[in-house]
Formats: structure tokens, sequence, C-alpha cells
């Protein structure tokens, strides 16, 4: 676990400066671009190194990418140079992708920081890592131990098998395969990122609509990724979310045996494009749980459940209970649509 206040690490010179929050007024446009690129890049390269931060960094670091919104703010051209700074950074995210996430977070008054995987609060010091299997470089592990853990989890084409019911282990850092070979780490490769594009609806806020069609059921499309939190913050961060602003805490519940393994996701801050995915009564695609490496938190991945058609939206369902009394006005249009959203219970509470 890293420590903000480490020389070494260049943040205490950072922290310092955000103290003042925006630069000097007497400096120029162009020294004030310097000035904020250089404190958006201490972030990213900050976020890229630690993957595992405490709460109390996380709150540093949304307040910190408020220069992100200052950023774009000065000038127009200037988000140009912010985009291209995040696609160094990230490497495989196309770039109209990043610019039109992070614009479009922006229009809706949050400050947003694109990110690539979780962030994680904490680790769970129970968890274990998981065995890798001992396939060949040559070995597809179409057949080892992680893929058949609890039944074979993708087919020659390389979706997700239709009749799949039970958990998903995808090979891992421990695993002896060749990456590009493997056939188990269908979500740890290419998504469908450079297939999407994020669009403004006429009374859904922002949604994701595909470019070109996806042919099969199983698909890989892309995970969810935000700040992994634990069940009392979730709640903080609901109780504080008013009722006018756009909520992206997204909670998982896997039911095993007696008890309830609960996800808590908050995409508000930081995230993928993943979060202006909408919701449908009859969906497109839903959420599947993926183990690699440990127990959990585990991936939250999407999967298509049909064929999609070029420009369709894409959609998930956001859950199952309904009550008129809590429930916002749902607006998916579809034929089967109950009228309501979904809502989880630790809303309310």
């Amino acid at each position: 676990m890293s420590n903000i206040d480490h020389d070494d690490d260049g943040l205490a010179v950072y922290r310092l400066a955000l103290a003042t929050q925006t630069p000097e007024n007497s400096l120029s446009k162009q020294e004030k671009r310097t000035e904020l690129r250089s404190r958006f890049l201490n972030v990213l390269e900050y976020l890229k190194t630690n993957q595992t931060i405490s709460p109390i960094e996380l709150d540093f670091h949304r307040e910190s990418s408020l220069i992100a919104a200052r950023c774009l703010s000065i000038d127009s051209n200037f988000s140009q140079i912010l985009v291209q700074d995040l696609k160094t950074y990230i490497g495989h995210m196309p770039t109209a992708l990043i610019h039109q996430t992070i614009a479009a977070a922006l229009k809706e008054r949050t400050p947003f920081v694109y990110i690539d995987s979780c962030l994680i609060q904490s680790i769970n010091e129970n968890d274990e890592q998981y065995e890798g299997c001992l396939c060949t470089l040559n070995d597809t592990c179409t057949n080892c131990s992680c893929s058949n853990r609890f039944g074979l989890n993708y087919n020659s084409l390389n979706c997700l098998n239709i009749n799949k019911n039970g958990p998903i282990f995808e090979c891992n850092s421990e695993c002896h395969c060749l990456f590009e070979n493997c056939q188990n780490r269908i979500s740890q490769k290419e998504d469908q990122s450079k297939n999407v594009e994020i669009i403004s609806t006429s009374n859904k806020g922002y949604g994701v609509i595909i470019k070109k069609p996806i042919l099969y059921p199983g698909t890989y499309i892309g995970e969810y990724i935000g700040e992994i939190l634990s069940e009392n913050e979730a709640h903080n961060r609901i109780l504080l979310t008013k009722n006018y602003e756009h909520n992206y805490l997204l909670l998982y519940n896997e039911y095993q045996s007696e008890k309830i393994i609960k996800t808590f996701i908050d995409a508000r801050y930081y995230g993928n494009w993943t979060r202006f995915i909408n919701h449908s009564c009859n969906p497109n695609l839903h959420i599947v749980p993926i183990r690699i490496d440990q127990p959990t938190p585990p991936h939250l991945a999407f999967f298509t459940l049909r064929e999609i058609q070029a420009n369709e939206e894409l959609s998930y369902s956001y859950g199952t209970t309904i009550d008129e009394k809590y429930s916002k006005p749902c607006c998916c249009s579809t034929s089967s649509c109950t009228g309501f959203m979904p809502y989880q219970q630790t809303d309310l509470n």
C-alpha cells in the first residue's frame, strides 16, 4: 500500500500544489495549461502504478481528478492534449472512445478519470492466489485445470458457452500457458471498445451503441470498471448522491450456499466506457463474474445474450426489484418494459 506523503513518489509536492486548487490568475493561458497538465500526468502515473489504494488516497485522487475538468475548461483544443496523455498511459484504448467518455462525464458535471482496471481500497488477506495450470506454451487451454474446473468456459468461437451455469475461472498469472495461445483468457484480451460509440439519447442521458454487428451470443463486450468499495462505503455514497445526480454504483450479488457475496463497484469518479451502458427490460447483455488470480473481487464482465445489430444500443438489466414508490421511470421503450427502473434494497438503507 502506497503512502501519498512519501517523498519518493513525488506526491508530497503535488498535494501541496493542489491546495491552491488552480494556478495563479497572473499566469498566462499557456502557463496554466502547462501546470495543470503536469498535475494531471502525475495523477495518471500514480493510478497506473498503484492498483491498491487506501480510502484516504482515493479521496485525494477524487479531488485531484477535478484537474481534468479545469484543463478542459481552459479551451477546447486542450482536451485533445489530455486525450493523447490518456492514450499514452492506457495504450490499447482507442482515442475517440476515451475522449467521448471524458466529455460525457464532464457534461454531467462529474470529475472523472478514465482507468482500465478497477481501483481496490483494500485486499482481503484471506484470499489466496489460485494455482496455475501446467500447460505448455503451445497449449490452447481448452482442457486444462483452470478451464475445466467447473466445466468448459468458452467454445471454439471464443464465446461463453451457452449452457455454462457454474463459476468461471480463467487462466491466471501463475499459469504456464502462453497468453497469446490461451483460449481461457477471453476477458483478459481485446474487448469491443473499438466497436462502440457513446451517444446522447433523447430521454436516458448517455448510452452506448455498437458500430458493427455482433453475430454470436456469448461474445465478450467489456468489463465494468471503477472503485471497488466496501458495503459501508457504498451505503455512504448512496446517501451522498442527490436525486438529480447519476448513480454509477453497481451492486452484484452472488449466492453461494447460505451466504451472499456482494461486490460494489462505483464508476462515478473513475471508470471506463461501460459506465454509460443503460438498463433495459429486454437487455442484449448480461453480467458474468469471472475469477482470475483471487476469489475477490471478481471481474464483472459483459457478454452478449443474442445477436446485436449495427447501431443497436447496448443494455443490461439493473435488477429485478420493482416498486412504484421507490423506482424511477424506465425509458427503455421495449415491448416488455415494466415502466419502472429496478432498484437495489441497499439504496433505501
